[in-house]
């Protein structure tokens, strides 16, 4: 339960503070059907007034996806520290995996925007959470 529930707390905290962009605040034109009688000159400017403005709010998505990326990795990895600490054994299955369960939804909201060196890094460090908790829990 702590594992699920903190990453509830956690992307929901986000949410909460850090507002994703609204697609209609980017587009402000709808795409209308090609009317052959109109004129092509204004549907091809509008169209690349669309595109434009399409752009700008993936370009808008890809910094928030990779700013909520860098948010979710931050707490996963303060979560997996916390979970060093502790002396409950519950709270430190809890905290650890929960750590480990907000790397890879991170991951997975980041994955398509990353480009291939980040894509090596969230691995590099999602193994290293995962090789450190096993470690931990099982090299006694």
């Amino acid at each position: 339960g702590i594992v699920i529930v903190l990453n509830l707390f956690f992307n929901y905290t986000i949410s909460l503070f850090y507002k994703e962009p609204d697609y209609n605040n980017y587009i402000t034109q709808q795409i209308m059907p090609i009317n052959p009688s109109s004129d092509i000159a204004k549907q091809e400017a509008d169209q690349q007034k669309f595109q434009k403005e399409q752009d700008t709010y993936n370009k808008a998505r890809e910094i928030y996806n990779r700013n909520v990326f860098m948010i979710l990795v931050i707490l996963g990895v303060i979560s997996i520290a916390l979970g060093a600490f502790l002396w409950n054994e519950i709270l430190v299955l809890g905290l650890s995996w929960g750590g480990v369960l907000s790397l890879i939804i991170s991951s997975m909201r980041y994955w398509t925007d990353a480009d291939n060196l980040i894509k090596v890094f969230i691995l590099l460090l999602a193994l290293g959470a995962l090789v450190w908790i096993a470690l931990k829990k099982f090299g006694k």
